[in-house]
């Protein structure tokens, strides 16, 4: 009844019917996006032996990604990449986040799958960087739909915590697919 309500109140509301449908489709997402996204990330650390590493594996390079980005983006963003999203995100911090996931994946290869091959481990970062990037598009597209300007100032640097979090969910779901079915 809770959930039935949950989602019933923002179509009375205001009897706005048109608002009130972009209001419930954004409620649906939101839960959609956590609720199915999230448990990933313990699907990821219980799905073998290796979970706990490919967890960190992901964190690390989410964080090369994002710091790469960030620091890449100050030094040299010229072009906007989608600024009615999120306008601080440049094309040049986007390639720089790229190569920074890569460059970290290389270094977590090292102390995590030393058999893994350095093409895959390329791949991974660069991977994880997109979906990296990709979910905190989302985040901030999510957070213009809501009307919430900041997620907050914890990590300096970095965002609040959505933001952290966010850039990590789309990789998390990734690299459990990617390490849960037989490959090559």
């Amino acid at each position: 009844l809770t959930v039935i309500g949950g989602l019933v109140f923002p179509l009375v509301r205001n009897g706005d019917l048109a608002g009130a449908v972009h209001r419930l489709g954004l409620t649906v997402l939101g839960v959609l996006y956590v609720g199915f996204v999230t448990p990933h990330i313990v699907l990821l650390r219980h799905g073998g032996p290796d979970g706990w590493r490919w967890v960190l594996f992901t964190v690390f390079v989410a964080m090369g990604s994002d710091s790469g980005g960030y620091f890449t983006g100050r030094a040299y963003g010229r072009r906007k990449l989608l600024p009615a999203v999120s306008p601080s995100k440049t094309v040049e911090g986007a390639a720089g986040a790229v190569a920074g996931a890569m460059l970290v994946a290389m270094l977590c290869r090292v102390i995590f799958f030393p058999r893994l091959a350095v093409e895959e481990a390329l791949g991974l970062g660069g991977a994880i960087s997109l979906l990296a990037q990709l979910g905190d598009l989302c985040e901030s597209a999510l957070k213009r739909a809501f009307g919430a300007k900041d997620s907050g100032w914890i990590i300096p640097g970095h965002g609040g915590i959505l933001d952290r979090l966010d850039s990590l969910l789309f990789p998390m779901v990734f690299v459990y697919y990617y390490t849960a079915f037989p490959r090559g």
